[in-house]
């Protein structure tokens, strides 16, 4: 399944292009370097894809910004659309739980 890692907030997600939608929850960067290795094997490009994502916030070559990227996402409530603010905001919001949430 193509997908693509992007980075809001500080926090990385995984953007499926198939399902239009964010197929992971926002992860730091360990876990998602534990998370590529899981799913595509240490040979799965992780070092070439976080270089385009420390340079323009998208590991997908072809755009110049995560919100390009994700801009005809289906990620919203019944398969809506999200704009970027909207996005930002739940990134904020899920990232705030989790502090809250450690102890």
């Amino acid at each position: 399944m193509p997908s693509y890692i992007v980075k809001i907030e500080g926090a990385y997600l995984t953007f499926s292009s198939v399902s239009d939608a964010f197929i992971r929850w926002p992860m730091t960067r360990a876990e998602l370097k534990h998370w590529h290795d899981e799913e595509f094997g240490r040979s799965g490009r992780f070092d070439e894809r976080m270089e385009r994502v420390d340079q323009k916030g998208t590991s997908a070559i072809g755009d110049d910004s995560w919100e390009d990227t994700v801009c005809c996402n289906c990620a919203g409530l019944f398969e809506t659309h999200l704009d970027a603010e909207q996005i930002r905001a739940a990134v904020r919001a899920y990232l705030q739980e989790l502090k809250q949430d450690q102890p």
